[in-house]
């Protein structure tokens, strides 16, 4: 294993071992790589759910190992709802992908019976991908607004987007706020947005300015 990639193993195993040992209620892991709702539970999608129900009821699944390419209808409808049926990419999807080796990471297979159920699971995982994305958004204006009032510009967390921030924390600003606060990231001052909630805030917020101020 490359020796860099051995050693993020390393830092990241010691972080969660670190978060498990230390019992008390003011303890956080801004390190998990996962979407957490505001109460700090898993969020899982009806799609995920509903595909879990159809996986376990589906008689017809035999377990034999998928071609080189994938299952062709999972991949012809993920293609389907990223790109629409009507892209050229979609048309000649088979072409294209083996051209260009896209790597589609996550897809929503929303294969349905009919039409109408089709665009009722097309607007469901709409709204679930709204509220996801609303509440990643609301964290950051929350983290922005904490840092602010402590005069502290970080414009940069707005300015970001999606599920991961980097703080701009030092390593041992990083250190800083695990010693003495029991927060826990990745040693670059990364951290998942959804790690915040609206309980936590000004707590992380004022470890982080506390960081700031001593570690300078």
């Amino acid at each position: 294993m490359n020796r860099m990639l051995l050693m993020l193993a390393l830092r990241t195993k010691f972080t969660l071992k670190n978060v498990q040992k230390y019992e008390s209620s003011e303890k956080y892991n801004l390190g998990v790589g996962a979407y957490r709702t505001n109460d700090g539970d898993p969020f899982i999608l009806e799609s995920v759910r509903e595909a879990e129900r159809r996986l376990v009821t589906d008689t017809k699944l035999d377990h034999e190992y998928l071609p080189i390419d994938g299952l062709k209808d999972f991949t012809e409808n993920a293609t389907a709802l990223i790109f629409g049926r009507q892209h050229p990419i979609f048309i000649n999807s088979k072409d294209m992908l083996n051209k260009w080796r896209i790597e589609i990471d996550t897809c929503l297979n929303i294969c349905c019976q009919n039409k109408t159920s089709k665009i009722t699971h097309s607007r469901q995982v709409k709204r679930e991908v709204e509220i996801m994305f609303n509440r990643i958004a609301e964290m950051r204006q929350l983290l922005y607004k904490h840092m602010k009032a402590k005069n502290v510009s970080w414009d940069h967390i707005t300015s970001q987007v999606g599920l991961f921030a980097f703080t701009g924390l030092t390593e041992k600003q990083v250190a800083f706020v695990k010693e003495r606060y029991h927060i826990y990231m990745k040693h670059d001052g990364r951290i998942n947005v959804c790690a915040l909630t609206t309980n936590n805030l000004e707590y992380i917020a004022n470890a982080f300015h506390q960081a700031l101020m001593e570690c300078s």
